[in-house]
């Protein structure tokens, strides 16, 4: 077993005991709340499958089909952190920013619009689709998948033999730009609290995690849709919901058993991933403490690189040709 197989498994036991803390906390209340239109979703290492010990618990909300209740979604905040605190494990990240009912409309109303980044409804949009895995209500998990992607397809209409995910591509390329920027504004904001020791190896730990997990969410996602136009004439709907239920690593195993001149290149991102893992595995003390030292973050820091590099050879090599490079070069202009 490879140790990205342990962290899945480790991640699904993990998964199945939160499950059942929250359906112990919600008690009677769960039926009501739930119904068949309300669902708890896991994101970031829960949802892509590689937790480790140390990993926070990111979870979302969301109804569909019936209006959003602050009451309902109040109930679920506090069944959520009294689960948390009953198995140990870390307060929601961000101090539960997300923990907010959301819905199908208020993913997609302000879809390319500039408030879709001012609030965040791009990034929780993103997860949902990059990185997410249901917890409690799959029937309504499912049905928000589709109403998200349907949104991607309202043009589809007038290409029903030919079309290509445009609009979605170039979403998943915006929010690795606002990733990017992100970074930056957080080291400017870190500045004003760290010492300059601290700051660096902070600035080095999530530069490394921003290369490696950020990097494979997001791009993972339009490389298979790549392999796929390399196979077929159009992407369908179906495709797309295919990739969603794929954690990043499922998505370029897929692509390294469907392309045989692909399979070397995604076996080299597997691996570096691996290595990537393995370096995380560890207490956050211990990483920033591990951080400070100049050959071991140098090290790390050519890790990244090469992980960017090889993705990036992986994009060209399916889109230089036919129909994968239409989608290709939207990605770039």
């Amino acid at each position: 077993m490879s140790y990205l197989d342990e962290r899945a498994e480790y991640t699904n036991r993990t998964l199945a005991r939160l499950k059942d803390a929250l359906c112990k906390q919600l008690g009677d209340d769960s039926e009501r709340i739930l119904r068949e239109d309300t669902c708890i979703y896991v994101v970031g290492s829960g949802g892509r499958g590689e937790m480790l010990p140390s990993s926070d618990i990111d979870l979302f909300i969301a109804r569909v089909s019936r209006d959003p209740s602050e009451v309902d979604a109040f109930q679920v905040r506090q069944a959520i952190a009294r689960a948390l605190y009953e198995l140990k494990f870390p307060d929601p990240s961000q101090g539960g920013a997300f923990l907010k009912m959301h819905t199908a409309s208020s993913l997609c109303e302000q879809m390319g619009t500039p408030a879709d980044d001012a609030t965040n409804t791009l990034t929780a949009r993103m997860l949902l689709l990059l990185e997410s895995k249901p917890l409690l209500g799959e029937p309504a998990y499912e049905k928000l998948l589709r109403a998200v992607v349907e949104k991607y397809w309202q043009n589809a209409s007038e290409h029903a033999r030919d079309y290509q995910p445009f609009v979605l591509v170039n979403d998943i390329v915006r929010y690795w730009r606002v990733l990017l920027l992100n970074y930056v504004a957080k080291n400017f904001e870190r500045e004003r609290k760290l010492r300059n020791d601290e700051l660096t190896a902070e600035r080095r730990l999530r530069s490394h995690k921003l290369r490696f997990s950020r990097c494979a969410t997001c791009f993972s996602a339009p490389a298979l849709l790549l392999e796929t136009t390399g196979r077929q004439e159009n992407v369908t709907q179906e495709d797309v919901f295919d990739l969603v239920r794929h954690t990043p690593m499922d998505r370029l195993r897929a692509i390294g058993e469907r392309n045989q001149e692909a399979r070397s290149r995604v076996d080299t991102l597997l691996d570096l991933y691996e290595t990537f893992l393995t370096t995380m595995d560890k207490p956050k003390a211990d990483l920033l403490a591990l951080f400070k030292d100049d050959a071991f973050s140098k090290e790390r820091s050519a890790e990244g690189r090469r992980f960017g590099d090889e993705m990036f050879e992986l994009l060209h090599l399916l889109g230089r040709e036919n129909r994968g490079r239409v989608l290709f070069r939207h990605m770039v202009v």
